[in-house]
């Protein structure tokens, strides 16, 4: 599709199952010892728990600690990792190249001292060429036109859990 040119190397996906609780309930005393929240960042990490899907949207102007708490809250995924070898894969959606570049860096970073190079984590960045027209093709523009309704269904079910300031 947009990577591989096939719907083969895609997998399929639960929208509607919830994240697993036991990630959360195993590691939840640990993180909040280590994430020290502030109170908007906690009520988020509570809707985290509580998420009745896949998804979450969370926005807000730069410096208020989003990727902060992303950090902190993809802990107990990549503790699951490195204990039992499971493959969780993440993705992440930024709008500015700054933000992505400065994101990625900051989780590769933060994998590296969480983990002390025991474990292999890969932090992929994916943009379009400079040039190129994503909209160049119907497969394409389909594609995304499923990806836009996907992100706005979720945002709208999802709208309480929006914002961290």
């Amino acid at each position: 599709m947009l990577l591989s040119g096939s719907f083969e190397h895609f997998h399929s996906l639960n929208l509607y199952g919830k994240l697993r609780q036991d990630l959360f309930e195993g590691f939840q005393d640990q993180l909040l010892q280590f994430a020290k929240f502030n109170s908007r960042q906690m009520e988020a990490f509570e809707h985290l728990r509580e998420l009745p899907g896949p998804f979450a949207l969370i926005q807000g102007p730069p410096g208020t600690g989003k990727t902060y708490w992303l950090l902190r809250c993809l802990l107990p995924f990549l503790n699951e990792n490195v204990k039992t070898n499971t493959k969780h894969q993440l993705l992440i959606t930024i709008p500015t190249n700054d933000g992505v570049c400065r994101t990625a860096k900051d989780i590769h970073e933060a994998c590296l001292g969480i983990f002390e190079r025991t474990k292999q984590v890969t932090v992929v960045r994916v943009q379009h060429l400079p040039g190129s027209d994503p909209l160049s093709s119907s497969s394409q523009r389909e594609v995304l036109g499923i990806l836009n309704t996907m992100v706005f269904t979720e945002v709208a079910l999802n709208s309480r859990f929006s914002q961290i300031n």
